[in-house]
């Protein structure tokens, strides 16, 4: 019997042309991946008959759940497709901001040691999150949320598309900038877009009919040494700003422009000698200039 090993384990994607309709043929393109948790989960009904030996009378299967997360590291072109799904809108050129178009994938897992398969339809990118921190790869999370799976010995697209291959990004190159200006020592920012999206069920059916997003919401945190400086007064005041995140490399650069945030707080600890480092936590917010509460520009080179 031959164990199925993480090295040879392979994740490729469709755009469905509705959800839960993988388009034919098949093509799939194979995405970067650096470790996933997508799954199938099971909620059961559970009888509540009740029994003089205090035994569970039955239990019967209930509605199927697909659901977890694909890690990444950040690298340019590789998922544009997949950012934008997670905005729910489309690439305009170059452009990226929130929209309302539901876009939903078929995800192959192949597990290609053992001719193992597993097939997820009507999976949609519920949240995404983004983290800079110094001497590391720009990494990130995609959430999914999906309708139903299955399995099979071979693979929907024998030669899926291969990724593209550009270096990872990282944060040596990358910069923060707040109200226009540069900040100069930050120690870290994380980025989160949230869907919020609902499983919608009907009778007979078992799987969701419906996946539903409902309020986009944009948090996030910024940490950096902690000095006097403007970032403090605006937390204390509440005022709006804005912040972009400029990621560099070779091979093509993103802008993330949140143009109107709020700083929600200030937490400044301090619990031993080092250097005193203060986290400021946001929300981004819709800007009439903009029209969305946040734009990603791809610049490619």
């Amino acid at each position: 019997m031959s164990f199925s090993m993480q090295s040879q384990h392979r994740i490729c994607i469709a755009e469905e042309t509705a959800l839960g309709d993988v388009p034919v043929p098949a093509n799939l393109k194979q995405i970067r991946f650096t470790g996933t948790e997508l799954g199938l989960r099971r909620k059961m009904v559970e009888s509540d008959e009740i029994r003089h030996d205090r035994q569970i009378g039955d239990v019967i299967p209930g509605i199927s759940q697909i659901e977890g997360d694909i890690d990444f590291e950040l690298s340019f072109g590789a998922f544009d497709d997949l950012m934008a799904a997670a905005f729910c809108s489309s690439w305009s050129g170059n452009e990226l901001t929130t929209g309302h178009q539901t876009r939903s994938f078929t995800i192959e897992r192949g597990f290609t040691d053992i001719d193992e398969y597993q097939i997820y339809y009507g999976c949609v990118i519920d949240e995404v999150s983004l983290t800079v921190q110094p001497e590391s790869l720009i990494t990130g999370r995609f959430g999914i949320m999906g309708q139903r799976m299955t399995h099979q010995g071979t693979p929907l697209d024998p030669d899926p598309e291969a990724p593209a291959a550009y270096a990872p990004l990282d944060s040596f190159r990358a910069e923060i900038w707040e109200g226009g200006s540069r900040l100069a020592h930050v120690t870290g920012i994380d980025l989160k877009i949230e869907n919020g999206t609902a499983r919608a069920f009907a009778l007979g059916d078992q799987n969701a009919v419906g996946l539903i997003p409902g309020i986009s919401r944009v948090t996030g945190s910024l940490s950096a040494f902690f000095e006097v400086d403007s970032l403090i007064q605006k937390a204390i005041t509440a005022t709006a700003s804005s912040l972009e995140i400029r990621l560099s490399g070779g091979d093509g650069d993103y802008q993330i422009l949140l143009p109107k945030v709020q700083f929600s707080g200030l937490d400044i600890p301090v619990k031993g000698e080092r250097a005193v480092i203060m986290t400021l936590p946001f929300t981004g917010v819709y800007d009439p200039a903009v029209g969305s509460n946040i734009k990603i520009t791809r610049i490619p080179e």
